[in-house]
């Protein structure tokens, strides 16, 4: 088990021009990724999932508000992972993006 590296997240959302940036842990485990995505009151959103090919994940959360999941690639020894992310609510409405993470080279 490697030890969790601070990473940080950037959400883009199709109808927006703005993006949103949160901090988030990234930690890998076997052939497993395991992020934590950080809000500002302390809460998170708890993401797992498995190597599905070299560099490539699948990941899936469950928060009180709904199921999210989302994929995640990254070229070897790359410090950046990008994918897509979708939100399904349990209000049934439906978020969807896509997203970079930075892994902070220091941690």
């Amino acid at each position: 088990m490697e030890t969790p590296q601070n990473a940080r997240m950037e959400l883009y959302f199709p109808s927006d021009d703005e993006k949103e940036t949160y901090q988030c842990e990234i930690q890998f485990v076997d052939d497993a990724l395991h992020l934590t995505q950080k809000f500002d009151d302390g809460s998170y959103i708890y993401y797992k999932g498995q190597e599905v090919g070299p560099g490539h994940y699948q990941v899936e959360a469950e928060d009180p508000y709904g199921t999210s999941s989302g994929s995640l690639h990254r070229f070897p020894d790359s410090l950046i992972f990008e994918g897509y992310w979708v939100d399904k609510n349990n209000d049934r409405s439906r978020d969807e993006g896509m997203w970079r993470i930075y892994i902070d080279p220091s941690s």
